[in-house]
């Protein structure tokens, strides 16, 4: 016989002690107005503690409330079979055997990417180098419309969450156009609103698909695969060159000065991040466990925060709450890919706070927003080693690609 012990550990939210009593009663679900993004019927706990009484043992619940809450319980298991099953300490960003390896080659296919996020259009262009897919990039819906107007393409990727002009509306215009061109293509709807009825919704809005943010790559690649021309796909990997690797770093090098001479071993930047509670192992499931395109997107996200941190202070101050959710929703996302899970979970509360108009919950959590942020950011600059702040202007910023339009960036691999 052997004793199991089994421990997860969360940094959501945690449990009051005046709640605990309550965390095991059927169809009661606690902290209503903090939770009320989260869908539930209230039966989970109660009907984990009924099996586990069943076979002897119970929950033990440890929780600090505002830092998170640890579930754990201990079973009795008789041994079937002694031979170890694997090396289970081993990491997943030094197991081979999550060495990522692409599913499909299609350099003749080309798709159109939209998304007004310098971070997201970088993890999907990041996600696909290896297939050989040819990628053009809007950041706004104009550009889109501009490009689709000129360019026949495979699928288009459309962020619906965008100032301005939104996906649908984009999404209408290009099928409008009077050449055409996009008429029938395949359109795949992206955004973080995973919320229940969010996929019909979009499908009556006139999308082919959803995939939600931030985009995992395996699904990713079946979605593209499920849409592309079967005459441009080929199954499986398939030994071509790197497409531009050099590219996607340069797409974010931002200039900082480094308090060390040079920036952190990228190793070390996973361990201290870990240490300091970002979720790295999310993290490497968004950058295929490429740890120096991860501090390609730390950089991003730090570059980024001064600007975005004083624009939701403006968004609130003004009380502008459709422009303060769309930026709050893309810090969620950006939160995610990096592994912030803190802020994201924050970022989310806010972008449901705003888009009802809940003035009562924006007032109460929104220093609590910026604190998050703030803490996220300070972490990621000194995990880089990294001083100063937002970068003066788009000139200190190597774009996506040389010889690009404004708010229009073209990816495409050598010989292309």
């Amino acid at each position: 016989m052997v004793l199991l012990h089994v421990s997860v550990a969360d940094t959501g939210i945690g449990i009051k002690e005046s709640d605990m009593g309550k965390l095991f009663e059927s169809f009661e679900r606690l902290d209503v107005v903090r939770n009320r993004t989260i869908e539930g019927t209230g039966l989970g706990m109660s009907i984990t503690t009924r099996l586990l009484d069943l076979m002897d043992s119970g929950l033990n619940v440890q929780s600090k409330y505002g830092e998170g809450s640890v579930f754990s319980f201990d079973l009795w298991q008789k041994i079937e079979n002694a031979d170890p099953m694997g090396e289970y300490r081993m990491g997943r960003v030094d197991d081979d055997s999550h060495v990522y390896t692409e599913s499909f080659h299609a350099p003749d296919a080309h798709i159109l990417l939209v998304d007004d996020t310098h971070m997201n259009i970088l993890v999907v262009v990041n996600l696909l180098k290896k297939t050989g897919v040819k990628i053009d990039t809007a950041e706004s819906g104009e550009a889109a419309i501009e490009l689709a107007a000129r360019n026949v393409y495979d699928i288009i990727l459309l962020d619906q969450r965008m100032p301005g002009m939104d996906g649908t509306e984009t999404l209408k215009c290009i099928r409008e156009l009077e050449n055409k061109l996009n008429e029938k293509t395949p359109v795949i709807c992206l955004t973080a609103d995973a919320i229940r009825g969010a996929k019909e919704r979009y499908l009556a809005e006139g999308f082919d698909d959803y995939l939600t943010k931030p985009v995992e790559g395996r699904t990713l690649e079946h979605m593209l695969v499920t849409y592309l021309p079967p005459e441009k796909v080929s199954k499986g990997a398939a030994q071509i060159p790197d497409p531009e690797t050099q590219l996607f770093n340069a797409a974010s090098e931002i200039v900082f000065e480094s308090d060390a001479g040079e920036n952190t071993a990228g190793s070390d930047i996973v361990g201290m991040l870990n240490a300091a509670g970002f979720d790295t192992e999310k993290a490497m499931v968004f950058t295929h466990n490429d740890v120096d395109f991860y501090r390609t997107i730390l950089t991003v996200f730090a570059s980024e925060y001064d600007e975005r941190y004083a624009k939701l202070n403006e968004f609130y101050t003004g009380k502008k709450w459709k422009d303060y959710s769309i930026l709050i929703h893309a810090i969620k996302s950006n939160a995610t890919t990096i592994g912030a899970m803190k802020l994201a979970e924050v970022a989310a509360l806010m972008e449901q706070a705003t888009k009802s108009e809940d003035e009562e919950t924006i007032d109460r959590e929104h220093e609590n927003a910026l604190a998050r942020y703030s803490d996220a950011a300070l972490i990621v600059k000194k995990t880089l080693g990294l001083k100063g702040g937002m970068i003066s202007s788009d000139s200190d910023i190597m774009e996506f690609a040389p010889n690009v339009e404004p708010e229009i960036f073209e990816f495409k691999p050598e010989g292309k």
